[in-house]
């Protein structure tokens, strides 16, 4: 079985207007790379998460995933967990949904999910200025809950009874219109589900091993093409750059978004046979979770993407 997502975007590779791949920088990135350095992202957290059981685990992991996108802003959305502060991204959310368990809201039931109100969610993700897409977040935990408590019994654990990666990333993106990340793309759709495989990824990684995990794409963000571009792997149209270089948000959905989201998935899709050859074991998540990391020390001067979108 193939991943629909690699296989939508195998005709623009070639084609690509604004984005292009330096294979001869991407190799020797690969030269770089030891495997054996990659951990799990929720390793690399700069708190203790509380500990849990597999079930509360597996609901903790799917909302997060539903509401991890689109952090940017000026001032940046930043929160206060445990006496230190968070400014923007994965880590503000997650010390956020901890903060809210800690409090004893019960984020991990369906039930209270799909009544959640904004005032609710603003008190979740408080901190010095509204996150960006507040009132989408509400909605999408609303038709989690929704869905889950009627297609599911109520039970985040029903969600994930297929032991295979890719029947979860069809059954994911069919049942809950949040997860279903695609686009258009020169009349053509192309499939993306960045949100929908990273959770499927932390369910292999954290709760029980998946057939065809080793199919999962790269995730389709911002951060991994940011790094792709500092490594020189990733070369932009003038253009682009100067979009980029100068804070303009650009179009979701636009050939120029396509593009970049295309290209990071065959880099990664690349990366992975090129590693293999050192590391036969490597799949394109390691390698997701590799550069994910890399990334977080890249200067906050050196810009990314900015495109307003529940994608990413």
């Amino acid at each position: 079985m193939d991943n629909p997502v690699l296989e939508s975007i195998k005709p623009f590779v070639d084609n690509s207007k604004h984005v292009k791949i330096n294979y001869q920088a991407l190799e020797e990135l690969c030269n770089q790379i030891d495997i054996g350095e990659v951990n799990d992202w929720l390793d690399f957290a700069p708190f203790k998460i509380p500990s849990m059981n597999n079930k509360e685990r597996t609901a903790f992991l799917t909302v997060f995933n539903a509401i991890s996108f689109c952090y940017w802003g000026s001032p940046k959305w930043t929160i206060d967990y445990k006496n230190k502060s968070f400014k923007g991204g994965t880590w503000s959310m997650v010390a956020s949904l901890v903060r809210g368990l800690e409090a004893g809201k019960p984020l991990l039931n369906p039930d209270y999910l799909k009544q959640m109100k904004r005032s609710e969610l603003e008190q979740l993700l408080r901190g010095n200025t509204e996150i960006p897409l507040l009132d989408e977040r509400l909605q999408i935990l609303n038709e989690l809950g929704n869905v889950v408590m009627n297609l599911y019994d109520g039970d985040f654990n029903n969600l994930f009874k297929s032991n295979d990666a890719l029947s979860l990333l069809e059954e994911i993106t069919s049942n809950f219109n949040s997860f279903n990340d695609y686009s258009f793309y020169k009349g053509k759709k192309v499939l993306f589900h960045k949100r929908a495989q990273l959770l499927i990824s932390d369910i292999n990684n954290s709760i029980k091993p998946l057939r065809n995990a080793d199919k999962l794409t790269v995730c389709t963000d911002y951060k991994l093409p940011q790094y792709f571009r500092y490594k020189n792997v990733l070369e932009y149209s003038p253009e682009l750059l100067s979009k980029i270089n100068n804070g303009f948000v650009i179009e979701r959905g636009s050939d120029e978004e396509n593009e970049r989201r295309t290209m990071t998935a065959w880099i990664g899709y690349e990366m992975t046979r090129i590693l293999a050859l050192r590391f036969p074991e490597v799949t394109p998540m390691q390698v997701n979770n590799y550069i994910w990391i890399k990334s977080q020390d890249i200067s906050p001067n050196f810009p990314y993407e900015l495109v307003r979108t529940t994608a990413y």
